[in-house]
């Protein structure tokens, strides 16, 4: 994934596309600046840790670390979430464990 850089709109937004989910109805909308190490868990705001998604990408990878903080989570329930949502929970996941990139 490329490291995030480019036009912000706002403090989290942005004009670049979602590198979440690849299609979007209705097209143009201010996306969100997502940190794969989340800040509120020591997560650094550089270039390297962040990605754009849309707001429902966005929260949809916050929802699943959430789960992961509770436990085991089955697959049934991750399936619910885009390959990529999982895999970027699952980085940001293994990230705050780890308290380290």
């Amino acid at each position: 994934m490329d490291e995030v850089e480019g036009p912000l709109t706002g403090p989290r937004g942005t004009s670049l596309p979602c590198q979440v989910h690849r299609r979007h109805e209705p097209r143009s909308h201010v996306n969100e600046i997502h940190h794969v190490w989340p800040l509120g868990d020591g997560g650094p705001n550089i270039a390297a840790n962040r990605v754009v998604t849309c707001a429902n990408g966005h929260n949809s990878i916050h929802s699943l670390i959430d789960l992961y903080r509770r436990g085991p989570v089955l697959g049934e329930v991750t399936r619910r979430y885009t390959a990529e949502e999982r895999r970027l929970a699952q980085l940001g996941w293994d990230r705050i464990q780890r308290q380290a990139m």
